[in-house]
C-alpha cells in the first residue's frame, strides 16, 4: 500500500522529482514480491532444520511444500485488499 502512496504523492511534485518517487515505488513493489518468496524458504529451512534435529524424516521439498501453506491466509487477504487499497487509492 506504501507503493500506491508513493505513486499517487508522487503526481503531487515536479517531473523531475516525481521520478525518484516512481522508482522507489516500483523498487518496493519488486522487493516485497521477492521478499515473501525469501521468506518462505528461510522459513522452510528453519523448520527442516528443526525436523532433523528431533529426528524427523521427510525430503526438504516437503517442508517446503507445507511451509507454503502457511501463506495462504495471507494472500488470500491480499488478494481482497490490494485491489480494494488501489481503487481507494486513485479516487483520492
Amino acid at each position: 500500500m506504501k507503493n500506491l502512496s508513493a505513486i499517487k504523492l508522487s503526481q503531487a511534485f515536479p517531473p523531475e522529482l516525481a521520478r525518484f518517487f516512481l522508482v522507489g515505488a516500483y523498487i518496493g513493489i519488486v522487493g516485497s514480491f521477492i521478499g515473501v518468496f525469501a521468506v518462505w524458504l528461510i522459513l522452510a529451512v528453519i523448520m527442516h532444520g528443526i525436523s532433523s534435529f528431533f529426528g524427523g524424516r521427510g525430503s526438504f521439498r516437503r517442508t517446503f511444500e507445507f511451509t507454503g501453506y502457511d501463506f495462504l491466509p495471507s494472500l488470500m487477504d491480499s488478494a481482497i485488499t490490494v485491489p480494494m487499497s488501489a481503487y481507494y487509492i486513485s479516487k483520492a
